[in-house]
């Protein structure tokens, strides 16, 4: 990952972060936040699916945004290729 932006979930909203069935991290400020993970922590692999859970009800009016920006290794495309 490059980095993520999480927006627009209600006040109280808190929500964890899945990469697939492995809970990744947990954080209670939903309704605004960001990472840039400057050391590449969350680095997933081909087929590795990431979900946000957030805690507030789907009737509170707040539809949380998720958005990624992702990060491409020349390096594993060299390796994977074959060349």
């Amino acid at each position: 990952m490059y980095k993520i932006i999480l927006t627009g979930a209600a006040q109280s909203a808190s929500f964890n972060l899945y990469v697939d069935t492995g809970l990744w991290d947990t954080n209670v400020y939903g309704a605004q936040n960001s990472w840039e993970p400057a050391s590449g922590l969350l680095i997933l692999r081909s087929g590795q699916s990431l979900n946000f859970y957030y805690n507030s009800a789907a009737s509170d009016g707040s539809q949380p945004l998720v958005t990624i920006w992702l990060r491409h290794e020349l390096a594993l495309t060299q390796i994977y290729s074959g060349t």
